[in-house]
């Protein structure tokens, strides 16, 4: 969910919780913008609202960020924390157990509902949230660990990094 600094600056990764995700990126040589994307899930916050995310915004934003997915067609999607990754693998996704792992994600990519059949598949992996180390910065090492898979999975395309197929 965006705070008040990513909307008014009109991008991501902005407080202390973008600074960890920027440090990492930096650490790792993670480069080449153009082949991976970030949005948030939560596309707004209510003014004078805690930031605890609530599922109505969720629901709410749901369109949008399918419709994302169906325009920008990802080939790899790094979910930040629990939330995300439920939304994008479903309520039975368990980000401690499946954290670092890759696992594919089809979706149905039509604009319209009368276009043909068309699908995407992207190739998932979740990590924790970053605010979890801004919050305890223990957890840096284990975020640091599954970005470096990802910045694997992004420089080499090698999908044998672990990949579950969720039941």
């Amino acid at each position: 969910m965006p705070w008040k600094d990513e909307i008014k600056e009109g991008r991501n990764l902005i407080g202390a919780t973008g600074e960890v995700m920027v440090d990492i990126i930096a650490k790792l040589h993670i480069k080449n913008a153009n082949s991976w994307y970030i949005t948030n899930l939560c596309k707004f916050m209510p003014p004078d609202e805690s930031r605890e995310l609530k599922a109505g915004w969720i629901h709410d934003c749901r369109p949008l960020l399918d419709m994302e997915l169906r325009i920008v067609r990802p080939r790899y999607i790094l979910c930040l924390g629990a939330e995300a990754s439920k939304w994008v693998l479903g309520d039975k996704f368990n980000v401690s157990y499946m954290a670092g792992r890759v696992i594919p994600y089809t979706f149905d990519c039509r604009l319209n509902a009368d276009d043909e059949h068309d699908t995407h598949t992207a190739h998932v992996m979740t990590v924790i949230h970053p605010v979890m180390v801004a919050k305890d910065p223990a957890q840096a090492r284990i975020l640091e660990s599954n970005m470096g898979r990802f910045a694997n999975l992004l420089s080499t395309h090698n999908l044998d990094l672990e990949e579950k197929h969720l039941d």
